[in-house]
């Protein structure tokens, strides 16, 4: 949705089309979840009840690629979640893009693994094991094989969800004056069946390669409007449509910036997502056992063990918390002994052969 003409058939998007009739370089859109007549696509102008001060700038995008126009890109800075920044040890930053044809957040599987650790959750097994290349999809189908897309995603034990965050630039991150852009996890709620369901995918759930239809609210499974999650593969964030539920939406295509414009600033949401502090429901932190060499990893919520491989002959006992001696020890010590002895027997036997023969050349 909204992609230039780079990625489309022989080069021709409606899209752009659309953009070039009108000579549009700048558009603006906002989307109402509960009244589709509240929706409005603005062309080179921001709706009235928009400040242009309070629109939140990303940097430009990296041009010189023949895609530079199919997506709208940007830089996600600290990512933070439950006051943990959960890109930590990987990079400070992120590339993520607006793709607006899908419902759900995707993220690159170690990212959903570190989200899915501080939040209440049940996940299926294959979503959080990040050694995974590839997602089993074949319990995700009724007897009948109807797609069950629900299945995909976790469920959400307790509410309200914490919020999480980014900054668009490092320089925002250090100004004291500036705010970080949230991500209201309660708008990525879905109900089906008197279940609360999390639309944040793990990428790998590509694997699909089709179109999963996924009504955001069962009032409205017999409408037209159906949102739904596409699958990608990509190590980009992608940002489904559920964040026009807390933003709306600038693209600057002349400077390839996007404009981000938090809708709390001029209205109610109904999601209450502002009435809680910003980690409620957080799952505690990890309490790492007092010696023994652990470390708190704040971005998956783990206690981690010494690295006792550093020492030969060492493991780690899962019962004492500590670096012992391997069990192998008794039985290497023992084969060391056993090797020493034989050469020493093998060499009393050479020294006396040698003395033989001396003995005999002597008498000789």
């Amino acid at each position: 949705m909204f992609s230039g003409s780079s990625m489309s058939c022989r080069g021709v998007s409606i899209w752009s089309d659309i953009l070039m009739l009108y000579n549009t370089s700048k558009y603006a859109f906002d989307v109402s979840f509960d009244d589709e007549s509240l929706s409005f696509l603005y062309m080179n102008n921001l709706p009235e009840y928009w400040d242009s001060n309070l629109v939140y700038w990303s940097e430009a995008k990296q041009s010189g690629s023949i895609y530079d126009d199919a997506l709208s890109v940007f830089q996600v800075y600290n990512l933070e979640l439950c006051d943990s920044m959960i890109t930590e040890n990987v990079s400070s930053n992120w590339l993520a893009a607006l793709d607006f044809s899908s419902t759900c957040l995707s993220l690159p599987p170690f990212l959903f693994a570190r989200l899915v650790k501080w939040l209440p959750l049940e996940c299926p097994e294959d979503l959080t094991d990040i050694n995974k290349l590839i997602i089993d999809k074949s319990k995700e189908n009724h007897p009948n094989d109807e797609p069950v897309p629900y299945s995909s995603l976790c469920i959400v034990k307790k509410r309200p969800l914490p919020v999480a965050s980014f900054w668009l630039s490092q320089m925002d991150h250090s100004n004291d004056q500036l705010e970080p852009l949230r991500i209201f996890l309660d708008d990525y709620v879905v109900r089906y069946n008197n279940t609360d369901y999390l639309c944040i995918l793990n990428s790998l759930q590509s694997t699909f390669g089709k179109i999963n239809y996924l009504p955001y609210n069962e009032e409205y499974s017999s409408n037209n409007y159906f949102p739904y999650y596409t699958s990608s593969s990509t190590p980009l964030i992608l940002f489904g449509s559920l964040l026009l539920k807390s933003y709306g939406i600038l693209i600057d295509n002349n400077s390839g910036k996007i404009g981000f414009y938090s809708k709390f600033k001029y209205k109610q949401n109904d999601s209450g997502v502002n009435k809680h502090p910003k980690n409620f429901n957080c799952k505690p932190k990890k309490e790492c056992p007092k010696g023994g060499g652990f470390h708190y990893e704040a971005s998956t919520n783990e206690c981690i063990p010494p690295n006792c491989s550093e020492w030969l002959l060492y493991e780690f006992n899962d019962e004492t918390n500590k670096c012992e001696l391997s069990s192998v020890f008794p039985l290497v010590l023992t084969f060391i002994v056993i090797l020493f002895t034989f050469f020493e027997i093998h060499i009393m036997y050479l020294k006396q052969f040698v003395l033989d023969r001396s003995s005999e050349v002597f008498n000789s």
